[in-house]
């Protein structure tokens, strides 16, 4: 799980953030609306994408959560009946980012998790701090 290293109050410039301030409700609610086996994956994924970058913005576009960071989208989270798809709007670019990460669609530049039915398919939580934190500072 996430280690104590990374500080949910640090933001990538060293600056104090309240994470929580960020949250929106409506992610909440698109939780709430989720198939109850897929609710951890999208916590965790939320989780995560704060203790990485903590001044990241939560909001909703496309009817699923998004993450933005100085108005440029990061990732989004499309949660389906019986999958969770992760998709970082710009591909981290990380020396393993091929390795856990798949393309989407055939002409963009996303690349992200697809077909997630629980946390454990996804790569540990450090790997994913480094992917995010990448996508959010190539944006």
């Amino acid at each position: 799980m996430i280690d104590a290293q990374y500080s949910p109050f640090r933001g990538l410039g060293g600056r104090y953030i309240n994470y929580k301030q960020m949250k929106d409700h409506r992610i909440d609610q698109y939780i709430d609306q989720s198939t109850e086996t897929l609710q951890p994956v999208i916590i965790h994924i939320r989780e995560l994408m704060h203790w990485a970058v903590p001044e990241i913005v939560e909001t909703i576009k496309w009817n699923s959560p998004c993450f933005m960071v100085n108005g440029k989208i990061i990732s989004v989270i499309q949660a389906f009946k019986k999958h969770v798809n992760f998709v970082f709007h710009k591909a981290p670019e990380t020396p393993d980012t091929d390795t856990f990460l798949v393309d989407i669609g055939e002409r963009s530049k996303m690349k992200g998790l697809k077909q997630l039915t629980q946390v454990s398919e996804m790569p540990d939580d450090e790997r994913m701090i480094a992917f995010i934190r990448s996508a959010a500072g190539s944006n």
